[in-house]
């Protein structure tokens, strides 16, 4: 026999959780993990499987400069986002996010996420969409997944 379901309401979640994420795809995965390193008690509210969520059947990857080359650049990488958004980004944001992320690239792969890589180890790069260079960091065809999946089990642990 089924277990009938009991929400909690505001004032409950407010008085048992320090912090409220809304929604478990990457982002919200990301902000409950560091919400709970910092000792704070944390619920995720999702409207659906965190398997199911947008950021699981993202396919593509995340691009990141790894390999400082004549060739490529933070700059170049911010220069191709900023065209890519048709210039309604805000280039200060767009800097600090292409200088970031290849410590994001590197913190997932401590998390346990198997970017593909090659026979030295290193993380394989691909061009995809609007990148000017091989910079997309990428695991086959199921790099959302993967995150999420490594993601939601280190918010379980």
């Amino acid at each position: 026999m089924r277990t009938k379901r009991r929400y909690l309401n505001y004032t409950e979640l407010t008085m048992l959780y320090d912090v409220i994420v809304i929604g478990s795809g990457i982002s919200g995965l990301y902000a409950a993990l560091y919400a709970k390193k910092s000792g704070l008690k944390v619920a995720v509210i999702t409207k659906s499987n965190p398997f199911r969520s947008n950021s699981s059947v993202a396919s593509g990857g995340i691009n990141a400069v790894i390999d400082l080359s004549a060739y490529d650049s933070v700059e170049r990488h911010v220069n191709d986002t900023v065209a890519g958004s048709d210039g309604l980004s805000h280039r200060a944001n767009i800097q600090s996010m292409c200088a970031e992320a290849p410590n994001i690239i590197w913190e997932l792969k401590e998390m346990g996420v198997r970017f593909d890589s090659d026979d030295n180890g290193d993380v394989k790069q691909r061009p995809f969409g609007g990148a000017s260079a091989n910079r997309t960091c990428y695991i086959a065809d199921r790099t959302g997944a993967s995150i999420v999946q490594t993601l939601f089990v280190k918010c379980k642990n």
